[in-house]
């Protein structure tokens, strides 16, 4: 069984923090929104994002070929088994991850081949805070 996590894209502050739990409803105070820890640290660094001004990022249950864990949004290089590269963006389409290549739309690597294809995925950024790497 995959790790569930997510983290969130402050749309305010345009920085990505750690979700360290996920209230859709205060109850105290009748907000809508989504209560994140940043670094994961202390109560103190908790803070409210209200609905609207987060976008939830999942984390896939993957590794890139160094490790670093593989989310939603991240922006990767793609090394196909033939040798052939490709930047694209993690997706999640249709219950799956899949690895949708901006290159050429018609190039998707999901399910299954997704975890075999992961030692030859790099993350080299997200659509969040790097999406210039896009280009």
């Amino acid at each position: 069984m995959r790790e569930i996590r997510f983290r969130a894209f402050d749309k305010k502050n345009k920085i990505i923090v750690n979700v360290g739990s996920i209230e859709f409803t205060d109850r105290i105070e009748g907000r809508t929104g989504c209560n994140v820890f940043v670094d994961g640290k202390t109560t103190k660094d908790s803070y409210w994002l209200d609905d609207g001004d987060f976008e939830l990022i999942q984390f896939s249950g993957m590794r890139d070929k160094d490790g670093i864990n593989v989310y939603e949004g991240n922006i990767c290089i793609i090394d196909y088994l033939g040798g052939e590269k490709s930047k694209g963006v993690i997706e999640f389409k249709h219950g799956a991850f899949v690895f949708q290549s901006k290159e050429d739309p018609s190039k998707q690597v999901a399910g299954w081949q997704m975890i075999h294809q992961c030692k030859n995925l790099e993350v080299i950024g997200n659509i969040y805070e790097t999406p210039e790497f896009l280009k």
